[in-house]
């Protein structure tokens, strides 16, 4: 889907809502742009031409009511904008992540996720603004300006035509000044995101900034980012600021002209000074509303760079998941694949078969592939050479994303730190626990007194984060149990547990340990060492 559908369908689903705000901006502008100018041009003359103290009461009684309804009328503008900027803002945010979570790893391992955060929340929201702005007031600004000319033109025919001769101007300015605001604003995004990105590295690496005493070392990957961001800062407000001048000073320009035919046709006494003021104020609202127009015009180029820049993410396409569902899988089958990344050779012509009713243990150094071999195994890494099958069939005509939700139970090397109290956590992406194996195990573990304190996920240490998301993944009752280094910061009384749990339910499962403790490899009916079949296949 292209961001411009995506656009177009986030209006449609707010789209009584931006009509609303639609309406209340027409009021609005009405009111302060054509009515209270008009009513205080004609109190000016009620005084100058015909002083009645009774009109003038009546007048400040309506301009008193009108100001008054102006005030709501904008307080309810003021809410309803900000209301759906930031309901259609989350709403593009939501979609860029979603669509994201079902890319291919590889392309979102190349992002910061401070960088890409900061990107797609800065891009949603200044996507937001601009088009929700253009509907609303911009197309009631243009309808307030038609209006305008139409009733200046009706004051002074020989002012309306010298506004309209200087609006060429206004368009010249914009055009020499559109491409280096574009440059400029896309040089400006990244590097901000960049900026962004180190301040949470140094937030993140605090601990390892104290240990290692690097305060000098990351002081100056701080100041060399900063001076980075700040160098783009610079050229951009240098660019931005000229053009606003440029601006500023053919307004004044304007406005001193008018000011004089003004002057003229009120001496030869073809308009009032009342009609003077309205005509002035008009004027003013006249190249408030194009200088509107030009700013947007000016705010597409920087808008463009954030269209541009999630829509590079949305034409990512998704990773390939199939239509077939399976509940059980008795073998996963690997032949002959193999996989690189960044040109470099992870994993070479492997074959292998992986039966239910047994553990087998994959070994070998860091390097060797681990990792990837369960990502192949899962599908995750789609790229590959070979061919890998469940149960006979290729994973590329699975339902991956429904296997590996209810047939596969994986705990990784690296555990998920959730936001929660730990038995939320532990049962997280599990509506229907068996509430007894939760109970067991959590007493298997010695895990029961972290759930009685309420204990979060942030306050475990290493081997109990390392328990519960063994639990998480063994409360599914998976087909395939997966787990990465699953002994590397547990207890005695923990391993025991776990090697207990394995040897009971291996029967009706396929289960694989990726790890370096030696002890574990004897719980093992197979063994895959990575570093000797690689060796091997070098030696064919």
């Amino acid at each position: 889907m292209k961001h411009s559908m995506l656009i177009i369908q986030l209006f449609k689903n707010n789209f009584k809502k931006i009509v609303l705000l639609f309406i209340i901006s027409l009021f609005s502008l009405l009111l302060y742009n054509i009515v209270l100018p008009y009513m205080n041009g004609f109190y000016i003359d009620e005084l100058t031409y015909k002083i009645n103290i009774n009109t003038a009461i009546k007048t400040i009684i309506w301009l008193a009511l009108l100001n008054f309804l102006g005030i709501t009328i904008s307080f309810l503008q003021t809410y309803s904008l900000n209301y759906i900027n930031t309901k259609i803002a989350i709403s593009i945010n939501t979609k860029l992540i979603e669509h994201l979570h079902k890319c291919p790893l590889k392309y979102t391992r190349q992002f910061n996720p401070t960088f890409l955060t900061e990107q797609i929340n800065n891009d949603s929201n200044i996507i937001t603004n601009y088009y929700i702005g253009i509907a609303t007031q911009g197309t009631v600004g243009l309808i307030i300006f038609i209006t305008t000319i139409l009733i200046l033109s009706k004051f002074s025919l020989l002012i309306c035509l010298f506004f309209l001769l200087s609006i060429p101007l206004y368009l010249l300015i914009y055009y020499l000044f559109k491409k280096s605001l574009y440059t400029s604003s896309l040089k400006l995004k990244n590097e901000q995101s960049n900026f962004f990105s180190e301040i949470n590295q140094q937030m993140s690496d605090i601990k390892s900034i104290k240990l290692n005493s690097w305060f000098s070392e990351y002081r100056k990957n701080m100041t060399k980012a900063y001076s980075n961001f700040f160098n783009f800062v610079v050229k951009f407000i240098n660019i931005s600021t000229l053009s606003t001048s440029v601006n500023a000073l053919l307004l004044s320009i304007v406005n001193l002209i008018t000011l004089l035919i003004g002057g003229i046709e009120v001496i030869n006494n073809k308009i009032t000074i009342g009609e003077l003021t309205i005509i002035i104020t008009y004027i003013n609202s006249l190249v408030g509303s194009f200088q509107y127009f030009i700013e947007q015009a000016k705010n597409y180029q920087t808008t463009k760079v954030s269209v541009d820049r999630l829509e590079n993410h949305l034409k990512v396409p998704l990773e390939n998941n199939g239509e077939i569902k399976l509940d059980h899988i008795d073998y996963i089958q690997l032949e002959n694949v193999s996989f690189q990344y960044d040109g470099k050779v992870i994993i070479e012509n492997l074959s292998y078969m992986f039966e239910k009713g047994k553990v087998y243990g994959i070994i070998g150094r860091n390097g060797m592939g681990k990792s990837t071999l369960i990502n192949l195994i899962c599908g995750i890494f789609q790229d590959y050479t070979g061919h890998i099958s469940y149960n006979n069939l290729p994973i590329e005509e699975l339902n991956l994303y429904e296997i590996r939700k209810k047939v596969f139970g994986v705990a990784e090397q690296n555990q998920i730190q959730f936001r929660t109290d730990l038995i939320t956590s532990i049962k997280f992406g599990n509506n229907e626990p068996d509430e007894s194996l939760l109970s067991g195990m959590l007493k298997g573990f010695h895990l029961v007194d972290k759930i009685e304190l309420e204990s979060k996920d942030s306050d475990l240490s290493g081997g109990e984060l390392q328990k519960s998301s063994i639990i998480r993944a063994l409360l599914k009752d998976p087909q395939v149990l997966i787990l990465d280094e699953p002994t590397s910061m547990m207890d005695k009384n923990g391993y025991n547990y776990l090697i207990s749990i394995i040897n009971e339910i291996k029967t009706n499962k396929i289960i694989i340990l990726i790890t370096h403790d030696n002890s574990l490899k004897f719980e093992c009916d197979e063994i895959l060492d990575l570093e000797e079949q690689f060796l091997l296949v070098q030696q064919q």
